[in-house]
């Protein structure tokens, strides 16, 4: 049995997170327009900071247990804590499904950044643009994934338990440590990009 253990990636994942989080809100703002949040009481901060956590949370994970389900697989929901500071929900499947099947449960939660952004656009919805963003971003550690499914040959039959890939065959890793050493400069490239384009103001009545 071989295991895909996707916390020996975490220090790329969050900065892959960080990095697509600013790409998507970027691309946003390009399609919306400029993204402004003006909370003014309890209820909008819930709105805008709270909410479209959860619905990523519920829909990204659902779409993940809707794609097992149709393929006949049972599906088991949990959370679990990485690093003692990073709480992680995750719908996990001990039915073995063939590598191809999987890939498409891997690549599902997409579907809810494609209607999310035609929502934000149609509706000019902030709550739609944070949808897209949280989903988006949250999709980097689905990518790990896809790039090891996508190097195995298609009679592996792979399972797992939330965090870590399993399968019948070996499983590739998803990148080499040199393309890892690129994403951490590319992320401190980014930074130094995005920094000359944040914007201070200051309101004084």
């Amino acid at each position: 049995m071989e295991r895909l253990n996707l916390e020996d990636y975490m220090n790329d994942i969050v900065i892959l997170y960080l990095m697509v989080f600013l790409l998507s809100a970027k691309l946003i703002s390009y399609i919306v327009g400029d993204l402004v949040i003006s909370v003014k009481s309890i209820y909008e901060a819930f709105y805008y900071s709270v909410l479209p956590l959860l619905v990523v949370v519920i829909l990204h994970e659902g779409m993940h247990a809707l794609v097992v389900l149709l393929y006949g697989g049972k599906i088991r929901v949990g959370t679990k804590v990485i690093d003692k500071i990073i709480l992680t929900p995750y719908v996990a499947t001990d039915s073995k499904l063939p590598a191809r099947k999987y890939l498409k449960v891997a690549l599902a939660p997409l579907a809810l950044s494609l209607v999310a952004i035609v929502l934000a656009k149609a509706y000019n919805s902030l709550f739609w643009s944070l949808v897209f963003i949280y989903n988006t971003a949250g999709f980097v550690g689905d990518l790990l994934v896809v790039t090891s499914l996508l190097k195995m040959p298609r009679e592996a039959l792979v399972w797992d338990s939330g965090t870590s890939l399993y399968s019948t065959h070996q499983i590739p890793r998803p990148y080499s440590r040199r393309v890892s050493m690129i994403i951490k400069l590319a992320f401190v490239l980014m930074l130094l990009i995005f920094s000359r384009e944040i914007r201070i103001v200051v309101e004084t009545s």
